[in-house]
């Protein structure tokens, strides 16, 4: 099959095409982070657009790429209303793919929170988010480098603007080494840009 094969995104469109939707919903949540982090966003709304509005509102890991997706556009009170949706059906995600979702539902949250500007809250979600962290499968550890940066960048931002300056500094330098770790050089940019801020304030 396409997707044994690589071609992911080409496996997807056939799935729509024939509207397997439970096929095309399947392979859009396992690997639409990948394609997040690889640029491919664009495939991703394509992809998004397919989708007829039954098919979303009953399944919890779509509504999650789709809160992804509305995040990156800006749309934050979209992002929030899929986040909520993601929540309410959360008991229907099956057991093997659990812990992948209870960790984009909780980093979802906090960045949409430390966007929103409500720093008290991104700042709460450190205990989830590391359980969920701590939660994840053994052979994930290269995506999890990727997702604990953005959290690590995302917490370490509403640190900075709560003047919790120590705790900031740790942070952003933590989620600067998993960046560079993942291969990733645009999550190293935004810690980068703090640290910067950062540095100063705390005398270093």
């Amino acid at each position: 099959m396409l997707f044994r094969s690589g071609y992911i995104v080409e496996a997807m469109r056939h799935a729509q095409a024939a509207r397997d939707w439970p096929l095309a919903s399947r392979l859009l949540a396992d690997h639409h982070i990948d394609l997040t982090f690889d640029g491919r966003t664009g495939s991703i709304s394509q992809l998004l657009s397919v989708f007829p509005d039954d098919v979303v509102a009953a399944d919890a890991e779509l509504a999650l790429v789709f809160a992804t997706a509305r995040l990156l556009d800006g749309a934050l009170e979209k992002s929030a209303a899929y986040v909520d949706l993601a929540q309410r059906l959360a008991d229907t995600v099956p057991g093997e793919g659990r812990p992948g979702f209870d960790l984009l539902l909780r980093e979802l949250r906090l960045v949409l929170a430390r966007w929103r500007g409500d720093l008290e809250t991104a700042l709460a979600t450190r205990p989830l988010l590391e359980a969920a962290l701590a939660a994840q499968p053994v052979g994930e550890r290269a995506l999890n480098d990727e997702t604990r940066s953005v959290a690590l960048q995302n917490l370490g931002v509403a640190e900075l603007w709560s003047s919790r300056l120590d705790d900031a500094r740790r942070d952003l330098e933590q989620g600067l080494a998993l960046a560079r770790r993942a291969g990733r050089p645009w999550l190293e940019i935004p810690c980068l840009a703090h640290l910067g801020i950062a540095g100063p304030l705390t005398g270093l």
